[in-house]
This record gives structure tokens, C-alpha cells and sequence, in this order.
């Protein structure tokens, strides 16, 4: 089954249950960070999952699978309503000598 609510439509807590699951699957890693997802702990615990929205929901953003992405709550708190630059962390310079 898949999950599509209207744009404007908060998922109810069943719904966000689903969700959550489909898009941070056991074994996933936060998409902010890097670092694997802690399953398990209590609620909102900084390690924990969460849903980020990649185009948050004040800026426009939708509920739509294509906008949402795995991340630890503690990483989506702090980054807010902001839209994340795509930094490759893994990014090699080379020097042209």
C-alpha cells in the first residue's frame, strides 16, 4: 500500500506510524548526518527516527514519498524549516599540478 495523503493533509498517527516505517526502514541512516538511526529508544530521543521533509511543509512541501527522507530526530529538530545544501562529505579535491 502506498502512502498518499493530500498536500495539505497532516497524516493522522496510524498514518505517521506507517510512514515512518516505509521511509526509515531498520538500518537506515539519517540523511543530514550520515550516521546510522538508533531503533528503539524512547520517543524524540535525539537518535531516533524521524521524517524530514526535503522541502519542509512551511516552505511548500508536501507529504509525497518523493519529498521525505530518513533522519535522526535530533538532526531534523535542528535543521528546522531550512532547506539542506547538498554537501558531499565524501568529495575528493585534487590538485592539478
Amino acid at each position: 500500500m502506498s502512502y498518499r495523503p493530500g498536500p495539505d493533509r497532516e497524516p493522522t498517527g496510524r498514518e505517521r506510524q506507517r510512514l515512518l516505517r516505509l521511509v526509515c526502514p531498520t538500518g537506515s541512516v539519517c540523511a543530514l548526518c550520515g550516521k546510522p538511526i538508533v531503533f528503539g529508544l524512547r520517543p524524540r530521543h535525539p537518535l531516533g527516527p524521524s521524517i524530514d521533509h526535503i522541502l519542509p511543509r512551511s516552505l511548500g512541501g508536501t507529504w509525497a514519498m518523493g519529498n521525505l527522507q530518513p533522519a535522526h530526530y535530533g538532526c531534523n529538530s535542528a535543521k528546522q524549516n531550512r532547506i539542506q545544501r547538498i554537501e558531499s562529505q565524501n568529495h575528493i579535491r585534487s590538485r592539478n599540478w
